[in-house]
């Protein structure tokens, strides 16, 4: 069955905690419409990634002093699409 690109959930979670959790039915531009842009100046192959932003959830200062530090796994998701994980690591 075709991935459908409308709208699915998507989430960020740090060390087992949910930090963000929204749709990509919430963002400004649809999926599809991001690729169409994207696709005209430049070719798309299997494995980009595009980079769009994040659902609702981070600020450049988090009101409860929660800040991400060495060692923390972030790990972000699409339903159906799959999960990026990364290790926080030292600025050194």
């Amino acid at each position: 069955m075709p991935l459908s690109v409308r709208s699915r959930p998507a989430s960020s979670d740090v060390v087992r905690s949910t930090l963000q959790r929204g749709s990509t039915a919430e963002m400004i531009y649809s999926l599809p419409r991001i690729i169409n842009y994207i696709s005209s100046f430049t070719p798309l192959e299997p494995g980009d990634v595009i980079s769009t932003g994040s659902p609702g959830g981070i600020r450049p200062r988090r009101q409860n002093g929660q800040f991400l530090v060495p060692g923390d796994v972030v790990d972000m998701e699409i339903e159906d699409l799959g999960v990026m994980r990364h290790t926080v690591a030292d600025e050194e």
